[in-house]
């Protein structure tokens, strides 16, 4: 078991290495293997951030969520994770579940910075998503009341004309 533990910490600090050299791929692969090793939740942790710096789309943000989620599981206590864990819910569009993630990372380490950025950019994003749906509506409905006003004037003009 011990072997095991230092092959997985080994990978570990390897993935932190190609992730500071900024091969995220190379990364990913380490935190993967020592994952198969010893599913921990700092390796969680580190596969999940390297996923999200990767912005490689919707996809890949799920693949980050679903590790940051796993690492919070398995340490409930894990403030960095429920914080990253937020960043990928906003990037996911799901406003509410990054509040409450950002929350509770602030709730587990009120001195984090990340936690209260996330919540500050889950809640602008919030404003911002239902300012564009107000706009959207009104938008809709302008277009809507001036095809019916159009509809209306041809069929009075024909009728007039009839």
């Amino acid at each position: 078991m011990e072997g095991s533990s230092d092959a997985a910490a080994a990978l570990k600090q390897e993935g932190n290495e190609l992730f500071k050299a900024g091969d995220l791929d190379g990364a990913v692969a380490k935190y993967s293997a020592a994952i198969d090793i010893r599913p921990d939740a700092a390796f969680l942790y580190n596969r999940g951030v390297a996923r999200l710096r990767m912005a490689r789309g919707e996809a890949a943000d799920a693949d980050a969520l679903a590790d940051l989620q796993a690492a919070t599981t398995a340490d409930p206590a894990y403030a960095k994770a429920w914080a990253r864990q937020a960043e990928a819910l906003v990037r996911l569009d799901r406003l509410d579940e990054a509040e409450a993630a950002a929350a509770k990372a602030a709730e587990l380490d009120p001195s984090s910075d990340a936690a209260t950025s996330v919540a500050k950019a889950a809640d602008s994003a919030g404003l911002a998503r239902a300012a564009l749906g107000d706009y959207l509506t009104r938008e809709r409905l302008v277009a809507a009341l001036a095809a019916g006003a159009g509809a209306g004037s041809a069929g009075g003009g024909a009728g007039a004309g009839g």
